[in-house]
């Protein structure tokens, strides 16, 4: 059984030595999505304390492939104000190849009919048919995140906002499976995911310019409609407000 306390200390030591070590604390959950977790650093007396929370997946993987995990996020948090030597170690490339091959191994439960089209006219146009369907489903009526994918769970989502414009749903699916397509790297601690090939290609969709545009200009006059419809709604009585309590 993993040590995780250990495993902790050990992963900062490695990067920035024995100096100025916090104290660490580790916390599993079942409300990550799977292979995820963050970092939470808080000053307590005149010790720093970093907390990781990580998705209850984490608990039963390679130590090894969880340690690169630990360093991926300490080196996110610490890189640039330690002025880290040692950008990369062999735990963190582990855990970089495990990240991107995870989602091949995921279940595929979701396939939205609408979006199942979308997805099949963007593959076959622009990929040959070669990109292999993952999980496809539509997430709320959000003005920011239009659509994303998740690599642990090789799930596209696509925002319900957008349900009424297949043209836009298109190009953002499309911009989706270059994801799932070019995946992404790790450099100096961060992850990036639109670098230039990634870019080179999103180009490349028919009128991709112009819909980028059409895509600001119809969230934008979503958003105006929603304010005003919340603005509108009549406010509840102060019998009803009460009635909410007692119920």
């Amino acid at each position: 059984m993993t040590d995780f306390l250990t495993l902790c200390e050990s992963s900062y030591i490695e990067l920035f030595g024995t100096e100025s070590l916090p104290s660490f604390s580790v916390n599993f959950s079942g409300h990550f999505t799977p292979y995820n977790g963050q970092i939470i650093m808080r000053r307590i007396a005149l010790q720093t304390a970093i907390e990781f929370r990580l998705s209850a997946t984490w608990k039963d993987t390679d130590s090894d492939i969880v340690k690169g995990l630990l360093q991926s996020l300490l080196v996110k948090m610490f890189g640039k104000k330690k002025k880290l030597l040692v950008r990369r170690t062999s735990a963190m490339d582990m855990y970089e190849i495990f990240i991107k091959k995870i989602g091949n191994y995921a279940p595929i439960t979701k396939a939205d009919s609408i979006l199942v089209e979308s997805f099949d006219r963007a593959n076959a146009r622009y990929f040959s048919g070669a990109i292999e369907r993952p999980n496809l489903e539509w997430g709320g009526k959000t003005f920011r995140k239009l659509g994303h994918y998740n690599y642990h769970t090789d799930t596209i989502m696509i925002a319900e906002t957008l349900r009424a414009r297949m043209d836009l749903v298109d190009y953002v699916m499309y911009h989706e499976m270059l994801h799932k397509k070019h995946k992404f790297y790790f450099k100096n601690g961060r992850s990036f995911h639109h670098h230039t090939a990634f870019r080179n290609e999103e180009a490349q969709y028919e009128n991709a310019a112009a819909l980028e545009a059409e895509l600001s200009l119809y969230v934008a006059k979503e958003k105006r409609a929603e304010r005003r419809r919340v603005s509108q709604a009549p406010s509840p009585s102060p019998r009803s407000i009460l009635s909410w309590f007692l119920e």
